[in-house]
């Protein structure tokens, strides 16, 4: 990780075209400098931003981090009730930070899901673009200018430091179930990959060991959860994966990244985020597959060598650790689309540990 821009960034909601309205020609040159900055982020393939806003809940003896597994935007406070965004926590670096500060500058972890309007309109303004992002929320202290200092200097120090990702890494301890515990082919099993490998992750996160007559009563109900919620179970998206796993289970992070590459997904696996992912099947060519395969299924990721992704493939009680070549997996991630099997978006969804 490194710094790769910065910017101060004024906040005025009238900089929101919904709220601003006749305002804004008056704000025209604060909207083309705001059009700069946010074709800087873009040039730069920023992963992450660090926000520090006034508004936020600053305390007078410690600086404050805002720890949320997700967080939310609106701006009903300034008459308009339909904008709204969400974004996800770089968990990683905020450990990171809060961890190097300790012992040097008073700093706490809060939990505030709604961000403030000074974190909330600069997001807005400059992020639309930006599908990947994750953010750390910081709001500052009422200690005296050294210490504000300070603190940016250890920040600086953190990020700045050189990211190494290791040439090889598996995730150990995870434990495997096939999508059809008892080889029954019939529905839902045949077409229960999604939810064998979110529960597979699930397990894992939550160092939960279950029995195969447990996995099954799980499978079946995570099943009925998603007719409750959709109204029905097969092929669901990614986007429909993760608002299932948030509603099973609130405390669990999950982001989706939008057409990673093979760096993106190592450097997750190396943190202990697994990957779960959705692939044309037929094209992984996998010559144990009946028919050469199904045409939506989805892998776990898990593990990676310098040449291959190690996955648990949920399509049979016996493929654990089974091996595909990184090309092959780059190539066929596709989130389904309902028109044409073969023109899906390359998503994934992150679970973080």
């Amino acid at each position: 990780m490194s710094l790769r821009a910065a910017a101060i960034i004024p906040h005025s909601p009238l900089l929101i075209p919904e709220i601003g309205k006749e305002n804004l020609l008056k704000l025209k040159k604060t909207i083309e400098a705001l059009a700069k900055v946010e074709k800087t982020f873009i040039d730069n393939e920023i992963e992450t931003i660090i926000i520090i806003s006034p508004h936020g809940n600053g305390q007078e003896n410690n600086f404050a981090i805002n720890l949320s597994q997700i967080y939310k935007t609106n701006f009903e406070d300034f008459g308009n009730f339909s904008l709204k965004k969400e974004y996800n926590p770089d968990l990683n670096l905020i450990h990171k930070i809060k961890t190097r500060l300790e012992g040097k500058i008073p700093t706490q972890l809060i939990t505030e899901e709604k961000l403030d309007h000074g974190t909330s309109i600069p997001l807005f303004l400059l992020t639309n673009n930006l599908p990947n992002l994750k953010i750390v929320p910081i709001y500052y202290s009422g200690l005296n200018n050294q210490n504000h200092f300070k603190f940016g200097q250890e920040i600086k120090k953190e990020i700045s430091k050189p990211e190494i990702i290791p040439k090889e890494y598996n995730i150990q301890n995870m434990d495997f179930f096939s999508q059809s515990p008892y080889w029954n082919r019939n529905q839902p099993y045949q077409d229960a990959c999604e939810e064998a490998s979110l529960l597979i992750w699930q397990y894992y996160i939550k160092w939960i060991k279950k029995t195969k007559e447990e996995y099954n009563k799980d499978l079946l109900a995570m099943v009925e959860l998603e007719m409750e919620m959709l109204g029905y179970f097969e092929s669901t998206t990614i986007m429909e994966m993760k608002q299932i796993i948030n509603r099973r289970d609130p405390s669990i992070s999950a982001r989706i990244i939008e057409h990673p590459t093979i760096h993106d997904l190592e450097r997750e696996i190396s943190q202990n985020n697994v990957v779960v992912a959705p692939f044309y099947g037929k094209w992984l060519w996998n010559p144990h597959y009946a028919l050469w395969g199904p045409e939506y299924h989805f892998l776990v990721i898990k593990w990676y060598t310098t040449d291959s992704f190690i996955t648990h493939d949920v399509w049979t009680m016996h493929w654990a650790n089974r091996h595909y070549n990184k090309n092959l997996i780059m190539e066929n991630i596709h989130d389904r689309n309902r028109i044409d099997v073969r023109k899906w978006a390359a998503r994934v969804l992150i679970l973080e540990k």
